[in-house]
């Protein structure tokens, strides 16, 4: 069964020196169709643009199979012109948030939103508890989050289920499920399960999500940096855990499809 990864860091520290071309070829070995590299947080917004770009060379080597996330930062006052240029030059089919004292609902980061939305870009936003060098948890609770439903044809993820708030996430779920079959809505959230959740907390959650009807909204991911990918041994070894406890959960085939890389094609789709 081939996987896909939303959720694959790309440090510049650590994977400036690794090549398109070893990744490839470790995709190959542990059964990984495509992933997403997640460009580097920067500091300021030079060093923001920096690191897209490094991501950027990297993605443009196998576009069919890299894809890229720009992450941006509203604090450095970056202007809505720079989507732009990430989707339109650098080809990134969207973007990565976290809020960093600052809300989701917050007007600014509406428009950041609405410029994805008409640029046909996705956005892939950090929920829950936020271990980052500026404490900022308190931002990333998932009901924030509802503002999205607001803004026209926006594609949007929550990633690692918003762990410890894996039930507001269950629910922010539902309201945008319900707005859009009811068509006050035009908005489309999916679910990243990249953990963040335990172990211990992970199964329930699957579970729920499940029982709740989200298996068309759920995409796999691991939060592994792009160096740790290079190694085929521990991401065959991730895939075949994870397999586990689709079993366990008593998945189907075409539910475990679907996690695993349909929903993933889905919401790339545009």
């Amino acid at each position: 069964m081939h996987f896909n990864d939303i959720h694959i860091h790309y440090f510049v520290k650590q994977d400036s020196q690794v090549s398109a071309a070893a990744v490839l070829k470790a995709m190959d070995k542990a059964g990984l169709e495509h992933i997403v590299a997640l460009s580097d947080y920067g500091h300021n917004l030079k060093e923001q643009k920096a690191n897209i770009i490094q991501t950027g060379k990297f993605i443009a080597q196998a576009p069919d199979r890299l894809y890229g996330l720009a992450w941006i930062e509203p604090l450095h006052k970056t202007p809505l012109s720079l989507l732009d240029w990430v989707v339109g030059d650098l080809k990134y089919k969207g973007f990565k948030m976290i809020p960093n004292n600052w809300y989701p609902c917050d007007e600014l980061i509406l428009k950041y939103c609405a410029r994805m939305a008409a640029l046909r870009a996705l956005c892939l936003f950090h929920s829950g508890i936020l271990y980052f060098e500026t404490f900022s948890s308190r931002f990333c609770r998932p009901a924030y989050y509802e503002a999205l439903l607001k803004v026209p044809r926006f594609r949007f993820a929550l990633a690692h289920i918003s762990w410890p708030w894996t039930d507001e996430c269950l629910a922010l779920f539902g309201q945008a499920r319900s707005a859009k079959n009811a068509g006050y809505s035009t908005a489309e959230m999916f679910i990243d399960i990249t953990p963040g959740t335990p172990s211990d907390y992970r199964e329930n959650a699957l579970r729920h999500l499940l029982n709740f009807g989200a298996e068309d909204f759920m995409i796999y991911g691991t939060d592994y940096s792009l160096s740790g990918l290079t190694d085929p041994q521990p991401v065959s070894m991730t895939i075949k855990k994870e397999l586990a406890l689709y079993k366990k959960l008593g998945m189907s085939g075409e539910t475990t499809a679907k996690i695993i890389h349909r929903n993933f094609e889905k919401f790339f789709a545009g």
